[in-house]
Order: C-alpha cells, then sequence, then structure tokens
C-alpha cells in the first residue's frame, strides 16, 4: 500500500471539514484512514473535537437534565451486569455523565450515545481491573519466593 504524500490542496481540504464533518466524512472525501486524518489535524493543531463539542454544547443546568433523566437507564443497566451491583450503577452513571459532555445533538438521541458511553465506560473499567489483578498476582508471585522458610513471628519483627 502506497502511502500519498499531504499536499497543500489536501491540508486545505482538511482545515475546511474539519469543524463541521466527522473524521470518518473527512477521510472518505479525502481517500485516507480516519487514523491518518486525527494525525495530521494534530499536526495542523487543529482544535480538538471533543474539547470542541464539550465547550460549546449544552449549558451544565441542561447537562445535570440530561443525567437526572437517563438516571434510571443507568442503573437498570447497572443492575444487569455481572460483578457488584453499586459498582456496576456507578460505572453507569460515569459513562452517562461522560455523554452528557460529549453528546452532539446533530449525531443523534442522547439515549443511543449516553448507551455506548456507558458500555465503554464498563469496558474500560474491566481493563483496568484485570491490569490491576495482574499487577497484584505479580507481586505477590515476586514476594511468595522471599519469605519462605520464614516463621509468622519473624516476619512481623
Amino acid at each position: 500500500m502506497t502511502i500519498t504524500p499531504w499536499t497543500q490542496e489536501r491540508e486545505k481540504t482538511l482545515r475546511d471539514m474539519w469543524p463541521d464533518h466527522s473524521a470518518r466524512d473527512i477521510a472518505d472525501a479525502l481517500g485516507r484512514s480516519v487514523r491518518s486524518i486525527y494525525m495530521k489535524a494534530n499536526d495542523l493543531k487543529l482544535e480538538n473535537k471533543v474539547k470542541r463539542l464539550e465547550e460549546n454544547n449544552l449549558s451544565q443546568q441542561e447537562r445535570d437534565k440530561l443525567v437526572t433523566d437517563n438516571y434510571k437507564a443507568a442503573r437498570y443497566l447497572g443492575s444487569r451486569m455481572k460483578g457488584d451491583r453499586d459498582d456496576n450503577i456507578q460505572t453507569a452513571v460515569i459513562g452517562l455523565i461522560k455523554a452528557s459532555k460529549t453528546w452532539d445533538e446533530a449525531r443523534g438521541p442522547f439515549s443511543d450515545h449516553a448507551f455506548a458511553c456507558m458500555r465503554r465506560e464498563f469496558a474500560t473499567s474491566r481493563d483496568k481491573m484485570k491490569r490491576r489483578i495482574h499487577e497484584i498476582t505479580v507481586v505477590d508471585d515476586q514476594a511468595s519466593g522471599q519469605f519462605e522458610g520464614s516463621t509468622m513471628k519473624e516476619l512481623i519483627e
């Protein structure tokens, strides 16, 4: 696969399309991958899209209303997941809050966006937990060899 260099014309197109189009639309228009679009946008110091949505979207009161109006959905989703119910509800609410910050009305209903954000938050939480368990296991395995043959009294002293 040959990679075509960025021309000034393509950079101008990227700059023109960036504020109003998704990265996927820009990638399709320029025949590039979404990753290459984000990389070039970063090189050109174009404004971060997520940051733009957070700043320009809704007031704090409107976000709070979205969260309170959809809290039952977060509780329901949290209670349906495996594991501790309260932890799962908390994770779902964190995803709901993040959804209220990044939602763009033009891209579809809030409930669809909120559901995707809550599921993503569960995945992130699960991955962090797996890493933490792995870290504890590694430390525990390393420490177990250090204390072989020691009595509890010797370990305490």
